[in-house]
């Protein structure tokens, strides 16, 4: 049986989402974040897919936080965006304006997102 997602399911959803950063000579460093997604309609997305700076205004709407899911122990939550320094950044409006801005990290994070609303598990892990 497939029953429709309530609104309750579709918020903050948290999705892993591997970001490539660039390193020198053409490598990346694979590094994983763990993204909370709302899960936005077509309709909305189409409309946020129309404006100049459609990507940006997308990650607006739905990355409403971040950090590491264990489900063995809840306790161990704090990984997701850190600073140059290797400091845990929590989530605010500034500190996704501040992550966002990194357009390695935007088009890994705007990927992780269309894996997530289209249940593509195998994305979720290589995006």
């Amino acid at each position: 049986m497939f029953r429709e997602m309530t609104e309750e399911e579709m918020r903050a959803i948290a999705w892993p989402v591997t970001i490539n950063s660039p390193r020198n000579g053409g490598s990346v460093r694979e590094e994983t974040m763990l993204c909370h997604f709302n899960m936005i309609d077509e309709d909305e997305y189409a409309e946020l897919a129309e404006g100049p700076d459609a990507d940006k205004e997308i990650l607006r709407r739905v990355l409403v936080g971040w950090g590491k899911l264990n489900k063995k122990d809840p306790e161990k939550t704090d990984q997701g965006f850190y600073d140059k320094d290797g400091n845990h950044i929590d989530f605010s409006e500034e500190a996704r304006e501040r992550l966002i801005k990194l357009p390695y990290a935007r088009v890994s994070i705007i990927n992780g997102y269309i894996a997530m609303k289209y249940g593509n598990k195998s994305a979720a892990r290589k995006n």
